[in-house]
């Protein structure tokens, strides 16, 4: 059989940031009513996780247009104009995740995987947990999750399809 850590390492969450959150009893593992630990050697079937986490963002009650939902991920629409965090607004798109997090009675800290610039509209995923999280983040880093940017244009080009190869910035 494969340790707890073996089978968690599939989401590219560090043992240490692992063992962190299990002694902080944030994050706690269980297989047949039995609390494991990192080196425990767990069976087939499943592992329960319970997690302890506080909403780390001021919750803002706007209402949030949810493009998707599971019980990993939150992904929302973000308008043109919205801010996803700042420490100093309590009406970014970060604020607004904690208000409906608080208002479903769910809480976790407010992991944002992806940023859009205020003047961008587009999706921006919201992961429930660490290891959802860290999932992302990994599939972001090797390229295997790719953005794609659309943009509205007045008049008319010469051609009707092309590529513009220079940074967005």
């Amino acid at each position: 059989g494969k340790t707890l850590f073996q089978c968690l390492s599939f989401f590219y969450v560090s043992r240490s940031h692992i063992i962190s959150l299990m002694n902080l009893g944030t994050y706690q593992f269980y297989q047949d009513e039995k609390l494991l630990k990192i080196d425990d050697v767990v069976s087939k079937g499943e592992i329960k996780v319970f997690i302890n986490e506080k909403i780390d963002f001021y919750p803002n009650n706007e209402k949030i247009d949810i493009a998707y939902e599971d019980e990993h991920y939150l992904i929302v629409n973000k308008k043109r104009g919205d801010l996803i965090h700042s420490e100093n607004r309590r009406d970014t798109l970060a604020n607004k995740v904690a208000g409906y997090f608080q208002k479903h009675h769910f809480r976790r800290i407010i992991r944002i995987n992806n940023r859009l610039d205020i003047d961008t509209e587009g999706l921006v995923i919201f992961s429930k947990d660490l290891l959802a999280s860290s999932y992302i983040d990994y599939l972001i880093r090797e390229k295997k999750l790719t953005k794609k940017y659309y943009a509205l244009v007045h008049n008319r080009f010469s051609k009707k399809t092309g590529e513009i190869s220079l940074p967005i910035s």
